[in-house]
Protein backbone atom coordinates (compact mmCIF):
# COMPACT_ATOMS: atom_id res chain seq x y z
CA UNK A 1 0.00 0.00 0.00
CA UNK A 2 2.50 2.36 0.63
CA UNK A 3 3.76 2.32 -3.37
CA UNK A 4 -0.05 3.12 -3.93
CA UNK A 5 0.62 6.19 -1.27
CA UNK A 6 4.08 7.20 -2.64
CA UNK A 7 2.06 8.01 -6.30
CA UNK A 8 -0.76 9.25 -4.79
CA UNK A 9 0.87 11.82 -3.02
CA UNK A 10 2.52 12.66 -6.27
CA UNK A 11 -1.29 13.44 -7.75
CA UNK A 12 -1.26 10.55 -10.38
CA UNK A 13 -4.45 10.31 -11.88
CA UNK A 14 -4.82 6.85 -11.84
CA UNK A 15 -3.37 2.91 -11.51
CA UNK A 16 -3.42 0.15 -14.17
CA UNK A 17 -2.80 -2.82 -11.95
CA UNK A 18 -0.78 -5.55 -13.99
CA UNK A 19 -1.40 -9.27 -14.51
CA UNK A 20 -4.45 -9.56 -11.52
CA UNK A 21 -4.71 -13.81 -11.95
CA UNK A 22 -0.75 -14.06 -10.92
CA UNK A 23 -1.13 -12.16 -7.56
CA UNK A 24 -1.21 -15.50 -5.62
CA UNK A 25 0.14 -19.42 -6.46
CA UNK A 26 -1.16 -22.61 -4.83
CA UNK A 27 -0.18 -21.99 -0.90
CA UNK A 28 2.21 -25.36 -1.21
CA UNK A 29 3.67 -23.73 -4.21
CA UNK A 30 3.10 -26.82 -6.32
CA UNK A 31 4.57 -26.91 -9.79
CA UNK A 32 2.13 -27.26 -13.17
CA UNK A 33 2.56 -30.18 -14.93
CA UNK A 34 3.44 -28.42 -18.25
CA UNK A 35 3.39 -24.91 -19.63
CA UNK A 36 0.02 -22.83 -19.79
CA UNK A 37 -1.91 -25.37 -17.60
CA UNK A 38 -2.45 -22.64 -14.68
CA UNK A 39 -3.79 -24.66 -12.05
CA UNK A 40 -1.58 -23.70 -9.09
CA UNK A 41 -0.32 -20.34 -10.30
CA UNK A 42 -3.42 -18.73 -11.81
CA UNK A 43 -6.81 -17.21 -11.63
CA UNK A 44 -7.11 -18.00 -7.69
CA UNK A 45 -9.95 -16.18 -5.74
CA UNK A 46 -7.56 -14.42 -3.15
CA UNK A 47 -6.28 -12.58 -6.14
CA UNK A 48 -9.80 -10.73 -6.86
CA UNK A 49 -9.76 -9.83 -3.13
CA UNK A 50 -6.35 -8.42 -3.45
CA UNK A 51 -7.94 -5.62 -5.84
CA UNK A 52 -11.28 -5.25 -3.57
CA UNK A 53 -8.73 -3.79 -1.03
CA UNK A 54 -6.75 -1.85 -3.05
CA UNK A 55 -9.86 -0.35 -4.73
CA UNK A 56 -10.85 0.32 -1.43
CA UNK A 57 -7.20 1.50 -0.20
CA UNK A 58 -7.49 4.04 -2.74
CA UNK A 59 -10.51 5.36 -2.54
CA UNK A 60 -10.50 5.58 1.22
CA UNK A 61 -7.34 8.25 0.34
CA UNK A 62 -9.53 9.89 -2.15
CA UNK A 63 -11.89 10.59 0.59
CA UNK A 64 -9.46 11.42 3.25
CA UNK A 65 -8.11 14.12 1.34
CA UNK A 66 -11.05 14.93 -0.89
CA UNK A 67 -9.56 14.78 -4.02
CA UNK A 68 -10.73 13.87 -7.10
CA UNK A 69 -11.52 10.30 -8.14
CA UNK A 70 -8.93 8.16 -10.22
CA UNK A 71 -9.01 6.21 -12.97
CA UNK A 72 -8.38 2.80 -12.09
CA UNK A 73 -8.11 -0.23 -14.84
CA UNK A 74 -7.44 -3.75 -13.78
CA UNK A 75 -5.50 -6.28 -16.61
CA UNK A 76 -6.35 -9.87 -16.94
CA UNK A 77 -6.10 -12.40 -19.64
CA UNK A 78 -8.18 -15.04 -17.90
CA UNK A 79 -10.25 -16.67 -20.10
CA UNK A 80 -13.11 -17.06 -17.11
CA UNK A 81 -15.92 -14.63 -18.13
CA UNK A 82 -16.83 -15.28 -14.25
CA UNK A 83 -13.76 -14.66 -12.83
CA UNK A 84 -13.36 -11.88 -15.05
CA UNK A 85 -17.17 -10.11 -13.59
CA UNK A 86 -15.74 -10.76 -10.00
CA UNK A 87 -13.33 -7.94 -10.73
CA UNK A 88 -16.08 -6.13 -10.52
CA UNK A 89 -17.05 -6.43 -7.51
CA UNK A 90 -19.73 -7.81 -4.98
CA UNK A 91 -22.10 -7.07 -2.80
CA UNK A 92 -19.98 -6.09 0.24
CA UNK A 93 -16.84 -5.01 -1.95
CA UNK A 94 -16.28 -2.37 -4.22
CA UNK A 95 -13.79 -4.14 -7.49
CA UNK A 96 -12.06 -2.61 -10.71
CA UNK A 97 -13.22 -2.92 -13.75
CA UNK A 98 -10.76 -5.14 -16.62
CA UNK A 99 -9.79 -4.70 -19.76
CA UNK A 100 -11.44 -5.94 -22.45
CA UNK A 101 -9.53 -7.95 -24.67
CA UNK A 102 -11.87 -9.86 -26.42
CA UNK A 103 -11.51 -8.25 -29.71
CA UNK A 104 -7.45 -9.21 -29.28
CA UNK A 105 -7.91 -12.65 -27.79
CA UNK A 106 -11.22 -13.41 -29.86
CA UNK A 107 -11.42 -11.39 -33.52
CA UNK A 108 -9.08 -12.18 -36.26
CA UNK A 109 -8.88 -11.16 -40.08
CA UNK A 110 -11.14 -13.88 -40.98
CA UNK A 111 -13.63 -13.23 -38.16
CA UNK A 112 -16.96 -12.21 -39.82
CA UNK A 113 -19.70 -10.32 -38.60
CA UNK A 114 -21.79 -12.44 -36.93
CA UNK A 115 -19.09 -13.85 -34.95
CA UNK A 116 -17.60 -10.35 -34.08
CA UNK A 117 -21.51 -9.26 -33.20
CA UNK A 118 -21.62 -12.55 -31.01
CA UNK A 119 -18.55 -11.86 -28.97
CA UNK A 120 -19.01 -8.12 -28.56
CA UNK A 121 -22.61 -8.06 -27.43
CA UNK A 122 -21.85 -11.38 -25.28
CA UNK A 123 -19.67 -9.37 -22.89
CA UNK A 124 -21.90 -6.53 -22.94
CA UNK A 125 -24.78 -8.18 -21.95
CA UNK A 126 -23.19 -10.27 -19.16
CA UNK A 127 -21.90 -6.70 -16.90
CA UNK A 128 -22.91 -6.20 -13.58
CA UNK A 129 -25.67 -2.82 -13.02
CA UNK A 130 -24.22 -0.18 -13.51
CA UNK A 131 -20.80 -0.89 -14.40
CA UNK A 132 -18.75 0.26 -17.63
CA UNK A 133 -16.40 -1.56 -20.03
CA UNK A 134 -14.21 -0.80 -22.54
CA UNK A 135 -13.26 -2.30 -25.99
CA UNK A 136 -9.22 -2.80 -26.49
CA UNK A 137 -7.72 -3.16 -29.82
CA UNK A 138 -3.99 -3.72 -29.44
CA UNK A 139 -1.57 -3.58 -26.59
CA UNK A 140 2.54 -4.38 -26.02
CA UNK A 141 1.19 -7.68 -25.42
CA UNK A 142 -0.19 -8.33 -28.94
CA UNK A 143 0.24 -7.59 -32.18
CA UNK A 144 -1.09 -4.63 -33.62
CA UNK A 145 -4.48 -4.71 -34.62
CA UNK A 146 -3.51 -3.06 -38.27
CA UNK A 147 -1.28 -5.90 -38.90
CA UNK A 148 -3.75 -8.99 -37.12
CA UNK A 149 -6.76 -7.79 -37.88
CA UNK A 150 -6.23 -5.85 -41.21
CA UNK A 151 -4.33 -2.62 -42.35
CA UNK A 152 -7.66 -1.65 -44.33
CA UNK A 153 -10.47 -1.60 -41.19
CA UNK A 154 -8.40 0.50 -39.25
CA UNK A 155 -10.96 3.10 -39.05
CA UNK A 156 -13.89 0.73 -38.96
CA UNK A 157 -12.09 -0.99 -35.90
CA UNK A 158 -12.23 2.56 -34.18
CA UNK A 159 -15.27 2.81 -34.95
CA UNK A 160 -16.39 0.21 -33.02
CA UNK A 161 -13.71 1.27 -29.99
CA UNK A 162 -14.50 4.82 -29.67
CA UNK A 163 -18.05 4.27 -30.05
CA UNK A 164 -19.21 1.18 -28.17
CA UNK A 165 -20.56 1.64 -24.54
CA UNK A 166 -17.83 2.18 -22.11
CA UNK A 167 -14.31 4.13 -22.39
CA UNK A 168 -12.00 4.07 -24.72
CA UNK A 169 -8.27 2.60 -24.75
CA UNK A 170 -5.89 3.14 -27.32
CA UNK A 171 -2.76 1.84 -27.87
CA UNK A 172 0.32 3.96 -29.06
CA UNK A 173 0.69 4.55 -33.03
CA UNK A 174 -3.22 2.87 -33.48
CA UNK A 175 -4.40 6.46 -34.38
CA UNK A 176 -2.11 6.20 -37.66
CA UNK A 177 -2.57 2.45 -38.37
CA UNK A 178 1.06 1.62 -36.69
CA UNK A 179 2.00 -2.19 -38.42
CA UNK A 180 3.76 -4.34 -36.85
CA UNK A 181 7.84 -4.54 -37.41
CA UNK A 182 9.94 -7.30 -38.30
CA UNK A 183 12.79 -7.42 -35.78
CA UNK A 184 15.62 -9.98 -36.32
CA UNK A 185 17.56 -12.02 -33.86
CA UNK A 186 19.99 -9.49 -32.86
CA UNK A 187 18.17 -6.67 -32.15
CA UNK A 188 15.09 -8.46 -30.19
CA UNK A 189 15.23 -7.20 -26.54
CA UNK A 190 11.95 -8.47 -25.36
CA UNK A 191 12.77 -11.56 -22.69
CA UNK A 192 10.19 -14.21 -24.01
CA UNK A 193 11.70 -13.83 -27.17
CA UNK A 194 15.04 -13.84 -26.10
CA UNK A 195 14.65 -16.90 -24.12
CA UNK A 196 13.62 -19.04 -26.89
CA UNK A 197 16.61 -18.22 -28.77
CA UNK A 198 17.47 -17.73 -32.61
CA UNK A 199 15.19 -20.23 -33.99
CA UNK A 200 11.99 -19.84 -32.16
CA UNK A 201 12.18 -15.71 -30.56
CA UNK A 202 10.02 -14.73 -33.39
CA UNK A 203 6.69 -16.38 -32.24
CA UNK A 204 7.18 -15.59 -28.51
CA UNK A 205 8.99 -11.84 -29.12
CA UNK A 206 6.46 -8.99 -28.91
CA UNK A 207 9.09 -6.26 -29.91
CA UNK A 208 7.26 -6.41 -33.38
CA UNK A 209 4.27 -4.16 -31.55
CA UNK A 210 6.67 -2.17 -29.39
CA UNK A 211 8.53 0.35 -31.99
CA UNK A 212 8.53 3.81 -31.66
CA UNK A 213 6.25 5.86 -32.18
CA UNK A 214 6.49 7.14 -35.91
CA UNK A 215 6.02 10.96 -35.60
CA UNK A 216 7.30 11.94 -39.18
CA UNK A 217 9.89 11.10 -42.09
CA UNK A 218 12.76 12.15 -40.34
CA UNK A 219 15.45 10.55 -38.58
CA UNK A 220 14.23 7.91 -35.98
CA UNK A 221 11.10 8.65 -37.57
CA UNK A 222 11.21 11.97 -35.03
CA UNK A 223 10.87 9.77 -32.04
CA UNK A 224 14.72 10.60 -31.09
CA UNK A 225 17.64 12.78 -32.31
CA UNK A 226 19.73 9.32 -32.22
CA UNK A 227 20.32 7.32 -35.59
CA UNK A 228 20.08 4.16 -33.35
CA UNK A 229 17.10 3.41 -30.95
CA UNK A 230 16.04 0.70 -28.90
CA UNK A 231 14.22 -0.93 -31.84
CA UNK A 232 14.33 -0.76 -35.18
CA UNK A 233 11.71 1.57 -36.77
CA UNK A 234 9.08 -0.23 -39.70
CA UNK A 235 10.51 1.18 -42.95
CA UNK A 236 7.47 2.33 -43.93
CA UNK A 237 7.26 5.30 -41.45
CA UNK A 238 8.54 7.59 -43.95
CA UNK A 239 5.12 7.61 -45.39
CA UNK A 240 3.20 6.66 -42.55
CA UNK A 241 3.82 9.05 -39.93
CA UNK A 242 1.51 11.83 -37.85
CA UNK A 243 2.63 14.44 -39.72
CA UNK A 244 2.44 12.99 -42.92
CA UNK A 245 -1.56 12.28 -41.50
CA UNK A 246 -2.22 15.51 -40.36
CA UNK A 247 -1.22 17.51 -43.73
CA UNK A 248 -3.55 14.73 -45.70
CA UNK A 249 -7.19 15.77 -46.73
CA UNK A 250 -7.99 12.62 -45.74
CA UNK A 251 -6.34 10.10 -43.21
CA UNK A 252 -6.37 7.10 -40.39
CA UNK A 253 -5.37 10.02 -37.93
CA UNK A 254 -8.08 12.82 -39.47
CA UNK A 255 -10.83 9.93 -38.89
CA UNK A 256 -9.86 8.83 -35.29
CA UNK A 257 -9.78 12.40 -34.43
CA UNK A 258 -13.39 12.90 -35.13
CA UNK A 259 -14.83 9.60 -33.84
CA UNK A 260 -12.69 10.95 -30.50
CA UNK A 261 -15.36 14.25 -30.47
CA UNK A 262 -17.86 12.35 -31.38
CA UNK A 263 -18.43 9.49 -28.71
CA UNK A 264 -18.57 12.76 -26.20
CA UNK A 265 -22.24 12.95 -27.76
CA UNK A 266 -25.13 11.77 -25.16
CA UNK A 267 -25.79 9.29 -27.49
CA UNK A 268 -22.50 7.34 -27.37
CA UNK A 269 -22.44 7.89 -23.54
CA UNK A 270 -25.65 6.69 -22.33
CA UNK A 271 -27.34 5.05 -25.41
CA UNK A 272 -28.91 1.60 -26.10
CA UNK A 273 -26.82 -0.29 -28.47
CA UNK A 274 -27.86 -2.56 -31.03
CA UNK A 275 -25.77 -4.72 -33.67
CA UNK A 276 -26.53 -6.32 -37.01
CA UNK A 277 -25.01 -8.65 -39.53
CA UNK A 278 -25.93 -8.12 -42.79
CA UNK A 279 -24.68 -8.85 -46.55
CA UNK A 280 -24.01 -12.95 -45.85
CA UNK A 281 -21.86 -11.66 -42.50
CA UNK A 282 -20.07 -9.31 -44.70
CA UNK A 283 -21.30 -6.12 -43.19
CA UNK A 284 -21.11 -5.32 -39.49
CA UNK A 285 -23.84 -2.33 -37.88
CA UNK A 286 -23.87 -1.13 -34.90
CA UNK A 287 -26.81 0.96 -33.89
CA UNK A 288 -26.85 3.68 -31.22
CA UNK A 289 -29.64 5.17 -29.94
CA UNK A 290 -31.03 7.59 -27.00
CA UNK A 291 -34.81 9.17 -26.65
CA UNK A 292 -35.37 12.04 -28.46
CA UNK A 293 -31.91 12.02 -29.88
CA UNK A 294 -30.82 11.20 -33.46
CA UNK A 295 -29.94 7.92 -34.32
CA UNK A 296 -26.51 6.61 -35.18
CA UNK A 297 -25.09 3.86 -37.38
CA UNK A 298 -21.75 2.31 -37.80
CA UNK A 299 -21.74 0.68 -41.08
CA UNK A 300 -18.58 -1.21 -41.50
CA UNK A 301 -17.53 -3.46 -44.46
CA UNK A 302 -15.40 -6.14 -43.75
CA UNK A 303 -15.23 -7.54 -47.02
CA UNK A 304 -13.03 -7.42 -49.86
CA UNK A 305 -15.51 -6.35 -52.40
CA UNK A 306 -17.89 -3.46 -52.50
CA UNK A 307 -21.40 -3.87 -50.61
CA UNK A 308 -24.76 -2.60 -51.11
CA UNK A 309 -26.68 -2.50 -47.88
CA UNK A 310 -29.75 -1.88 -46.92
CA UNK A 311 -30.94 -0.43 -43.48
CA UNK A 312 -34.36 -1.01 -43.20
CA UNK A 313 -34.58 -4.77 -41.73
CA UNK A 314 -32.51 -2.58 -38.78
CA UNK A 315 -34.64 0.57 -38.92
CA UNK A 316 -37.92 0.95 -40.08
CA UNK A 317 -39.35 4.18 -41.24
CA UNK A 318 -36.22 6.16 -41.73
CA UNK A 319 -35.92 9.21 -44.04
CA UNK A 320 -35.16 8.64 -47.28
CA UNK A 321 -31.74 10.03 -46.58
CA UNK A 322 -29.32 9.61 -43.46
CA UNK A 323 -26.30 12.15 -42.87
CA UNK A 324 -22.51 11.33 -43.36
CA UNK A 325 -20.92 12.24 -40.04
CA UNK A 326 -17.50 10.50 -40.55
CA UNK A 327 -16.41 8.42 -43.09
CA UNK A 328 -12.83 6.19 -43.32
CA UNK A 329 -10.24 7.32 -45.07
CA UNK A 330 -10.25 4.69 -47.85
CA UNK A 331 -14.21 4.86 -48.81
CA UNK A 332 -14.57 5.77 -52.17
CA UNK A 333 -17.53 8.28 -53.54
CA UNK A 334 -18.19 9.56 -50.23
CA UNK A 335 -21.05 12.39 -50.08
CA UNK A 336 -22.90 14.26 -47.37
CA UNK A 337 -25.73 12.13 -47.76
CA UNK A 338 -26.62 8.25 -48.66
CA UNK A 339 -30.27 6.75 -48.86
CA UNK A 340 -30.66 4.31 -46.22
CA UNK A 341 -32.24 1.75 -48.05
CA UNK A 342 -29.35 1.36 -50.68
CA UNK A 343 -26.19 2.69 -50.54
CA UNK A 344 -22.61 1.22 -51.62
CA UNK A 345 -19.93 0.82 -49.43
CA UNK A 346 -16.28 -0.14 -50.59
CA UNK A 347 -14.29 -2.64 -49.70
CA UNK A 348 -13.19 -2.44 -46.22
CA UNK A 349 -14.76 1.02 -45.90
CA UNK A 350 -16.97 2.17 -43.06
CA UNK A 351 -19.22 5.04 -42.60
CA UNK A 352 -20.88 6.75 -39.03
CA UNK A 353 -24.73 7.38 -40.82
CA UNK A 354 -26.98 10.18 -38.60
CA UNK A 355 -30.65 10.12 -38.57
CA UNK A 356 -32.65 13.30 -37.70
CA UNK A 357 -35.46 11.74 -36.21
CA UNK A 358 -34.96 10.31 -32.60
CA UNK A 359 -35.67 7.02 -30.91
CA UNK A 360 -39.66 7.12 -30.91
CA UNK A 361 -39.17 5.90 -34.19
CA UNK A 362 -40.13 1.95 -34.99
CA UNK A 363 -37.78 -0.46 -34.73
CA UNK A 364 -37.90 -3.83 -36.34
CA UNK A 365 -38.08 -6.79 -33.66
CA UNK A 366 -35.26 -8.54 -33.00
CA UNK A 367 -34.15 -11.94 -34.41
CA UNK A 368 -32.05 -14.71 -33.51
CA UNK A 369 -29.85 -13.89 -30.60
CA UNK A 370 -26.94 -16.45 -29.33
CA UNK A 371 -25.92 -17.67 -26.19
CA UNK A 372 -22.11 -18.87 -25.22
CA UNK A 373 -24.16 -22.59 -25.66
CA UNK A 374 -25.43 -21.38 -29.34
CA UNK A 375 -24.06 -21.97 -32.65
CA UNK A 376 -23.70 -18.54 -34.51
CA UNK A 377 -25.40 -19.28 -38.04
CA UNK A 378 -25.64 -17.58 -41.19
CA UNK A 379 -28.56 -16.63 -43.88
CA UNK A 380 -28.11 -17.44 -47.23
CA UNK A 381 -29.74 -14.09 -48.65
CA UNK A 382 -28.29 -10.88 -48.79
CA UNK A 383 -30.86 -9.00 -47.77
CA UNK A 384 -31.68 -10.89 -44.05
CA UNK A 385 -30.18 -9.50 -40.88
CA UNK A 386 -29.22 -10.95 -37.11
CA UNK A 387 -30.38 -8.34 -35.03
CA UNK A 388 -30.31 -8.19 -31.10
CA UNK A 389 -31.38 -4.98 -29.80
CA UNK A 390 -30.79 -4.30 -26.05
CA UNK A 391 -32.44 -1.09 -24.16
CA UNK A 392 -32.51 -2.40 -20.61
CA UNK A 393 -31.37 -0.21 -17.91
CA UNK A 394 -27.97 -2.62 -17.20
CA UNK A 395 -26.59 -1.67 -20.38
CA UNK A 396 -27.49 1.61 -20.29
CA UNK A 397 -25.38 2.24 -17.07
CA UNK A 398 -22.71 0.94 -18.69
CA UNK A 399 -22.16 3.27 -21.21
CA UNK A 400 -20.48 6.18 -19.53
CA UNK A 401 -17.40 6.99 -21.27
CA UNK A 402 -13.73 7.69 -21.05
CA UNK A 403 -14.61 11.09 -22.07
CA UNK A 404 -16.66 11.86 -19.65
CA UNK A 405 -14.14 10.73 -17.03
CA UNK A 406 -11.29 12.81 -18.09
CA UNK A 407 -13.42 15.70 -18.05
CA UNK A 408 -13.68 15.36 -14.31
CA UNK A 409 -9.88 15.84 -14.02
CA UNK A 410 -7.43 18.36 -14.63
CA UNK A 411 -6.44 18.33 -18.00
CA UNK A 412 -2.65 18.96 -17.51
CA UNK A 413 -0.20 16.69 -16.58
CA UNK A 414 -2.70 13.59 -16.42
CA UNK A 415 -0.68 10.29 -15.40
CA UNK A 416 -1.56 6.74 -15.05
CA UNK A 417 0.61 4.29 -13.08
CA UNK A 418 1.37 0.93 -14.10
CA UNK A 419 1.05 -1.55 -10.83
Amino acid sequence: MDIFDFWLERNVDGFRINAVPYFFEDKALKNESFVGRNIYTFGFPESTALLYVFCEHIDNWVSRILFYNKLLIAESYDISDDNLLAYYGNNTHKGIAPFNFKLITHIRDSSNATYIKYILEKWLKLLPKYTKTNCVLSNHDNSRVASRIGFNRIDGLHMLSLLLPGQAYTYYGEEIAMLDTKILWNSTIDPMGCARGINEYKYFSRDPARTPMQWNSKSSAGFSINETIYLPIHPNYVNRNVEIQQNRKRSNLKTYKELAILRKQPVFTNGDYEFASLNNDRVLVLKRSLKNYPVYFIVINLGLRQEKVNLISIHANLKNTLNIIVASSNAIRVTGTVPWANFILTANAAVVLKSEEGQEQTTTKPVTTTTEEDTVSTDSTENTSLTTKVTSSTEKSTTESTTKKVEEIPQQNQTIMQC
